[in-house]
Parts: structure tokens; sequence; C-alpha cells
């Protein structure tokens, strides 16, 4: 008995990991990504730094086919002014391939509504589905943004807590982002880590993009750690 219910847990373990892409841009730079939008991007001292270009830019990773996931990064904006053109904020995207078809949730400012959390879908030039909410944020923190895309069904989180529930169903399956939009936004990312059923187990800061991630139990206490560095 005890032999089947150790086999139990041992599956229900298994069952319980997805896929898990990781990049900490320890090697430098962010070979494994595509970029879509006219921001500047570098990776200085094992963090990827976007400067914008008064636009917005997205980099993607992944496959056009993944479905359902969750993208989690640590993020802080170091340099922000707010304007009338959109939104001045940290991105995380999902089922996309450019900047203009996907789902991008945003935490910063919207316009001249102040600080807030914003989700929308971008089909072309045109924003669709906005949902905002007012939300607190501090310059030069950092925080652990993550979203998870199930189904019709959006949750972005900061630092563990809802900012937004979002629901659409145009876009199915595509691949996941992060990014920064306009005018003099400067934001520094670190620690991503992406898991779902479609996505490989993969290390993107080791040497050929080829290496697996450390067992999983492992870097779940490492994430646990680092994230709120």
């Amino acid at each position: 008995m005890k032999a089947i219910v150790m086999l139990c847990l041992v599956l229900t373990a298994a069952s319980a990991w997805a896929g898990t892409l990781v990049d900490d841009f320890s090697d430098g730079d962010f070979e494994g990504w595509t970029q879509s939008g006219a921001g500047s991007w570098r990776v200085e001292n094992e963090e990827l730094i976007f400067e914008d270009l008064n636009d917005a830019s997205v980099l993607f990773v992944g496959e056009t086919d993944w479905q359902d996931y969750t993208i989690s990064v640590k993020a802080r904006i170091v340099k922000h002014q707010a304007s009338n053109c959109c939104g001045e904020a940290i991105v995380l995207a999902a089922r996309g391939n450019t900047k203009f078809t996907c789902y991008q949730f945003l935490m910063g400012t919207w316009q001249q509504a102040g600080k807030r959390a914003v989700a929308f879908r971008t089909q072309g030039l045109n924003l669709n589905n906005l949902k905002s909410k007012a939300f607190t944020w501090d310059m030069d923190t950092w925080y652990h943004l993550k979203l998870t895309a199930d189904g019709d069904t959006f949750q972005f989180y900061v630092d563990d807590e809802l900012a937004l529930e979002y629901q659409n169903s145009t876009f199915d399956t595509g691949k996941a982002g992060i990014g920064g939009a306009f005018n003099s936004t400067t934001i520094h990312f670190d620690d991503v880590v992406i898991t779902g059923d479609d996505v490989p187990d993969m290390n993107l800061s080791a040497e050929g993009m080829d290496s697996s991630v450390e067992p999983k139990a492992k870097y779940t206490i490492t994430w646990a750690a680092i994230k709120y560095q």
C-alpha cells in the first residue's frame, strides 16, 4: 500500500510541473528573444534594460502555438515621465507574435489617469477591450510581476496581489513577452520564468541555449529566495 501511495505522490508532483523556460541574463545577452517595436534593449550587470525611443517594444520568446502558460519576472522602473500618449509602463504580453497582435498587461501610468494596472488586446494599431484600475507603485523598486493565461481568462499579479483579471477569447495561442512603453521610460528586468504544458525545459542564459534548467524543486527554492532582492 505504501508503494502505491508513494507512486501516486510522484505522479501528482510530475503532473503539477509543466515545462520551464528561464533567463536571468547572466550570459550578458538576450539571445533567444525576438524584438517587436522600436525600443532600445541591452544587458548590463546581468539585468535586461529597456530604454524607449518614443515607442512601445516587446521581446517575445517561445512558439506561436503556445496556449496556456504563466510568465513571471522581476522588474523595476528607474526612469519615468507620464504623458498623454497611452502608457508609460512595464509590459507583460501573452498569446502574441508582434506588439500589434497580442494581449498586453501594464504596470505604470496611463495617459493622465495616474498610476494604473492596465490590460488590453492589440490588433493592428487599435487597442481593444481595455480594462484599467488604479494601482500604486514606487520608482526604482523591484516588483515581482506574474501573468497567467488560462483559456480566455488572464490574471495579472504584482507581488502576489491580483492587480487585474481579464477575459477575452480572440487569441488562442501565441508567444510570451516582456516589454516597456513610450516616453522617457527606463525599465530593468531580471529572473524571467515561463511555465506551461507547451513550454520546453530551457535555460536561455546557459551557453548555447540548449541546457536544461536545474531540477524543478531546487529552482523553486532559488526563485523564492531571489525574487524580492
